[in-house]
C-alpha cells in the first residue's frame, strides 16, 4: 500500500504536467483555448464543476458551448490518465481518481465539486 501511495504521488506530478502538454500537442491550440475559457467561466458561474471521478460535469443546465467544450476537455483528461496508467500499470480509474482529488484540492474557494456521495456542493 505505502509503494502505491509513494507512486501515486509521482503520477499526481506528471498529471498536471500531462494535462498541460496535451492541451499544447494533440490539440489545436487555438480551439484547446477555447474550450479552457469556456469552462473557466462555467466554473466561475457555478455550472461546471469538478468531480472526484477526475472528470468535468455539469452541475446546472450548461449551453451547447459549454457541453462540447466539457466534452474536449474530458476526453483530452482520458486520454492523458490512458498514457499515465499504462506506463505506471495501473487501471485508469486509479489515475483518473488521483485527478480528481488533486483537482478538487486545487478548486477555488465557491468552486462547485462533487466527492464521495456525489452530490455537488461548493467548497
Amino acid at each position: 500500500m505505502k509503494k502505491l501511495l509513494i507512486g501515486a504521488m509521482g503520477t499526481l506530478t506528471l498529471i498536471a504536467a500531462g494535462t498541460a502538454t496535451y492541451s499544447v500537442m494533440h490539440a489545436a491550440p487555438a480551439y484547446a483555448a477555447n474550450a479552457k475559457a469556456v469552462v473557466d467561466q462555467g466554473i466561475s458561474a457555478g455550472r461546471i464543476g469538478e468531480t472526484i471521478g477526475g472528470y468535468l460535469e455539469a452541475v446546472s443546465n450548461v449551453s451547447d458551448a459549454e457541453r462540447r467544450a466539457i466534452n474536449e476537455i474530458n476526453i483530452g483528461r482520458k486520454s492523458v490518465y490512458t498514457d499515465l496508467a499504462e506506463k505506471k500499470g495501473v487501471s485508469v480509474d486509479v489515475i483518473a481518481r488521483l485527478s480528481g482529488e488533486k483537482q478538487i484540492a486545487k478548486a477555488a474557494p465557491g468552486a462547485m465539486i462533487m466527492g464521495e456521495n456525489g452530490q455537488w456542493t461548493r467548497k
